[in-house]
């Protein structure tokens, strides 16, 4: 499918189903630890759809992390079904812009960002994946590569955004994975026209655990690896503890090894509400370094290196790490 197709928006607009959908974009600076996020979400309850609602967040990575996240109510937000075209209150969404201001939790932040896009569409899973019920949560990253400029203001205080690498993502579904930890990283300092994304996790089926599953796709000199069908995917070694994550993986005739950690006063952690009920607390930084080990048949081992990747951590609200990072604006 295109990146056009891919953004399409999935909102059912009849039914009681369930139903959550967000296109994020993040961009880094190219030398300091410094980021951006912006998020555009449909939220819907099962059972409930006349409390359905739109959210806009956004936050800022420097020495300190600020976050906001505006609830807006579901008439004053719209999605294209064709292509790219986001309306969140007077935020505006399209390729290669975005403008958009959003104020809770004694934090205002607004943005003024014009992007540039390369690299084909990414999705983590095989296309199967995107047309059925399973898995219940479907991310995809329409735009691998995007070049951000323009300007970022939080509290008042301008910051200047030039040429910042960054890319583009879409996800939606039923319900949120029960549990997991997430990587994406786009460009590696050693290969900067590389990408990864990737995570290892658990689902909660019928009320029992399954095993830990992993799963990645990596661009890399021109070729696409999946890691991402179940023989490769149930061999992973995957492990996420404090605020890190490790994974090896193997299959198609590539090895790879990552570990990819951030320290607590880089992160920032937004409330995910669940569709079925209830609530998750997703822990995240776009300023996390990672260290990629890739072995290739017949290849020596080559190892990628970067300060800008994006990690995320879905935990219970009241696990410990929450209030260990003691940044949650949307647990409001």
């Amino acid at each position: 499918m295109t990146h056009d197709e891919w953004n399409a928006s999935r909102l059912p607009i009849h039914g009681h189903q369930g139903h959550y959908e967000s296109w994020f974009m993040r961009a880094n600076h190219p030398a300091e630890p410094k980021a951006l996020w912006l998020r555009h979400t449909f939220f819907r309850p099962a059972g409930n759809p006349e409390a359905a609602c739109g959210e806009l967040w956004a936050a800022w990575f420097d020495e300190k992390v600020v976050g906001v996240r505006q609830e807006l109510p579901l008439g004053r937000c719209y999605a294209g079904t064709t292509r790219l075209d986001l309306s969140f209150g007077d935020a505006r969404w399209t390729d290669g812009k975005a403008r958009g201001a959003a104020v809770n939790a004694g934090h205002a932040l607004s943005w003024e960002l014009d992007y540039t896009m390369s690299g084909a569409p990414s999705p983590i899973y095989p296309p199967w994946a995107y047309k059925g019920s399973f898995p219940k949560a479907k991310p995809v990253t329409p735009v691998p590569h995007a070049v951000v400029s323009g300007r970022f203001v939080v509290d008042g205080v301008e910051h200047e955004v030039s040429k910042w690498p960054g890319c583009q993502s879409h996800n939606w579904g039923e319900r949120h994975t029960d549990e997991y930890a997430w990587i994406q990283v786009s460009g590696f300092d050693q290969a900067p026209d590389a990408f990864l994304e990737g995570g290892t996790g658990r689902l909660k089926i019928g009320g029992r655990w399954t095993p830990q599953l992993s799963a990645c796709v990596l661009n890399l000199d021109g070729r696409r690896y999946e890691l991402n069908t179940p023989l490769p995917m149930l061999k992973a070694e995957g492990s996420a503890r404090a605020l890190g994550m490790d994974v090896r993986m193997s299959g198609s005739g590539i090895d790879l090894r990552w570990h990819v950690e951030a320290p607590r006063e880089r992160f920032i952690a937004f409330k995910y509400r669940n569709p079925p009920g209830g609530a998750l607390a997703c822990l995240n930084s776009k300023v996390a370094k990672v260290e990629l080990t890739v072995t290739e048949k017949n290849k020596p081992s080559r190892t990628l290196t970067s300060k800008r990747a994006a990690l995320e951590l879905l935990v219970p609200e009241d696990d410990a790490r929450v209030a260990e990072i003691g940044n949650y604006p949307a647990g409001e």
